[in-house]
């Protein structure tokens, strides 16, 4: 049985200490601290080990940081550290990133032009293509996970996130749904082949891509649903969706 997770002001590895909270999620808390190695900042992402999933969980959070630690794509998130707490949770340290998430961003800007989407969705696509090329599957694109920002003065410099749920072709085909059915995509996002259990290629992502795109050039998501069962159903018999002229500009 694992320990109390390590808080603010605590030390991970004798190397990392945690100064300050920046999320906490159902699978993992965040902190930003410093690298007393090399005196700067970074995140770490701390894994929760609770309940009946900590077996399954810990593969997944293993298996991002592998991934990961296998791109080197200016635009995707690095991953310079991975461990074991002396208390038994397992972490990952990242680059420390500074921005906004693409949805929030895109809102607080109210709208993005077609240049400026084009220039950040530029980005995304050649990250994604570089894990591609690699035989990984993302299988969770959205705005959530799409990272604007300063990178040496320049604008909307884009970092992809959260390869959580993030498979290698090159195992057994990657199904959307995991041993114990649970799915961990975002359905909004998600093909309809993810959504039905179905196997998973790269054009997953690349529909996802296409959600996005539309999201942000027509203000809105192209199907929005009470339910998975009539969001699968829209996927399958799309209706075009008309672009909100007073979106971006």
């Amino acid at each position: 049985m694992s320990g109390s997770i390590p808080q603010v002001g605590q030390f991970i590895a004798s190397r990392y200490e945690l100064t300050r909270l920046i999320g906490r999620g159902g699978f993992a808390t965040v902190y930003e601290a410093v690298d007393e190695a090399v005196g700067g900042k970074v995140a770490v992402k701390i894994l929760h080990q609770e309940g009946d999933t900590t077996a399954q969980l810990v593969e997944r959070f293993q298996q991002e940081a592998y991934l990961i630690r296998g791109l080197l794509h200016p635009n995707t998130i690095k991953v310079t550290d991975v461990g074991q707490t002396e208390s038994g949770h397992f972490y990952m340290v990242q680059e420390y990133l500074e921005g906004e998430t693409l949805d929030r961003f895109a809102y607080s800007q109210g709208g993005l032009s077609a240049e400026r989407i084009v220039h950040i969705m530029d980005q995304v696509l050649r990250s994604v293509a570089e894990a591609h090329a690699k035989g990984i599957v993302h299988r969770d694109l959205k705005p959530e996970n799409v990272m604007i920002i300063n990178m040496s003065g320049e604008q909307d410099f884009v970092k992809v996130l959260d390869f959580g749920i993030a498979k290698p072709l090159d195992t057994e085909v990657a199904k959307a749904h995991t041993r114990t059915g649970m799915v961990f995509c975002t359905p909004k996002y998600a093909p309809p082949e993810v959504l039905i259990g179905k196997d998973i290629y790269p054009t997953a992502d690349v529909y996802s891509l296409g959600i996005m795109f539309i999201e942000l050039l027509a203000g809105h998501p192209p199907f929005e649903a009470a339910s998975e069962a009539e969001l699968v159903a829209f996927q399958i018999s799309p209706k075009p969706v008309p672009l909100n002229p007073s979106w971006g500009g």
